[in-house]
């Protein structure tokens, strides 16, 4: 079984793992980190789904499988061998039961599974967003970015690029419209509530956050 299937995981992480920039993991080791750490909180996560994926595939393949098991293992039965023989020696009345067992267990987990990717779609969004800080006023702002993308935000010193990053930190109060956080208003909650953190580009501040926040460069 693990012989006809693991190629679906295998492959999947390949794919992934091909795609990491390098540079990452070197900056995690300029940073401090061990080959280990940056594998695990750069490299890793940027598998994660992927390798859920190719495990879900993987088990697929094995539970509608039949044809190895039957040559090699008869005792104790996996399921896709104990249909077959409840419906060689009973018919198809025996068979339907484990069957229908089976289709609701896949029907969970692949549900289950599924639920679980949609979570794991983290976006922040800025609807309609206006921001007073004195004399400034940033108005009518819109901004969807999700999980896994880079944005770069362009414009000469006072557009109020860093305003807009610490107003979504929580640091500015908005004057109208909404901050979403997957999907959650946190429009008003508090900075050290939200999650959100900001690395200013001034030397003064350039420590390093090991929070595992989200992370903006102001």
């Amino acid at each position: 079984m693990l012989f006809v299937s693991v190629p679906f995981l295998i492959n999947s992480a390949k794919t992934v793992s091909e795609k990491v920039d390098v540079r990452l993991e070197n900056v995690a080791r300029t940073l401090g980190a061990s080959p280990w750490q940056a594998f695990r909180r750069v490299t890793f996560p940027f598998g994660t789904r992927s390798i859920l994926t190719g495990t879900l595939m993987m088990w697929a393949r094995v539970s509608a499988n039949s044809a190895p098991s039957s040559f090699l293992l008869i005792f104790p039965m996996v399921t896709s061998i104990l249909i077959y023989q409840r419906f060689e020696s009973y018919g198809l009345t025996q068979a339907i039961p484990v069957a229908a067992i089976l289709v609701v267990i896949c029907a969970i987990i692949f549900i289950g599974f599924r639920l679980f990717l949609q979570r794991e779609k983290k976006r922040i969004e800025l609807k309609n967003v206006d921001v007073t800080v004195a004399d400034f006023n940033l108005q009518q702002i819109n901004l969807s970015v999700a999980k896994g993308m880079y944005v770069v935000i362009l414009g000469p010193t006072g557009a109020g690029k860093t305003v807009l990053l610490e107003s979504i930190a929580g640091l500015h109060t908005i004057r109208a419209g909404e901050v979403l956080l997957d999907g959650r208003d946190v429009t008003n909650i508090v900075p050290e509530e939200r999650g959100v953190s900001i690395v200013y580009q001034d030397t003064r501040f350039s420590h390093i956050s090991r929070s595992g926040k989200t992370l903006f460069s102001a």
